[in-house]
C-alpha cells in the first residue's frame, strides 16, 4: 500500500543554520580546538559575581561539553558556533554571544541540551556586569 499523500499546505522547513557571520568566520580560520574555547568560557565565568555553587554547576556543564567535543559527539555547526561564541565573549560582545547561544540551544537541542544551560547562565551573568566589573541594576 503506498504512503498517504501529503497534507495540502504542509511544507517541510529545512533546519536553521548558524548566522552567516559564524559560518564565514570559522571557514577562514584554522581547525577548531576546544582548549581555547574552554579557557575563554572559564575565564569569563571567573569574573562573574555568581556564587561558588553556581560556578561549580556551570563548570560541570562545561566539562560535559568538552567531553562531548573530544569524543566527536558535537556536529560541525555546534563546534563552529561555540568557537565564534567564545570569540564574541573575548571581545565583550555579549549580545552577539547570546544570539549564538540561543541559536545553538534551539537548533541543536539534542546535542546541547545537557550543557547549554550553563553557558546561558554564564552569558546572563556577563550581561549584568558593566565595564567596571560591577553588577548593573535590572528591573525584572
Amino acid at each position: 500500500m503506498p504512503p498517504p499523500p501529503p497534507i495540502s499546505g504542509a511544507t517541510v522547513t529545512p533546519p536553521k543554520q548558524l548566522p552567516k557571520e559564524v559560518e564565514k568566520a570559522t571557514e577562514e580560520s584554522s581547525p577548531l580546538e576546544i582548549d581555547p574555547i574552554i579557557a575563554t568560557l572559564t575565564s569569563s565565568l571567573q569574573v562573574t559575581n555568581l556564587d561558588d555553587r553556581r560556578k561549580q554547576d556551570i563548570n560541570k556543564r562545561l566539562k560535559v561539553m568538552e567531553e562531548k567535543w573530544r569524543k566527536g559527539d558535537l556536529a560541525e555547526p555546534v563546534r563552529k558556533g561555540l568557537d565564534q561564541m567564545s570569540k564574541m565573549l573575548e571581545k565583550n560582545e555579549v549580545g552577539e554571544a547570546e544570539k549564538i547561544q540561543m541559536t545553538l540551544a534551539m537548533d541543536y537541542t539534542s546535542q546541547c541540551g545537557s550543557w547549554i544551560i550553563g553557558i546561558k547562565h554564564l552569558i546572563a551573568a556577563a550581561k549584568q556586569k558593566d565595564d567596571h566589573g560591577e553588577e548593573k541594576c535590572q528591573d525584572q
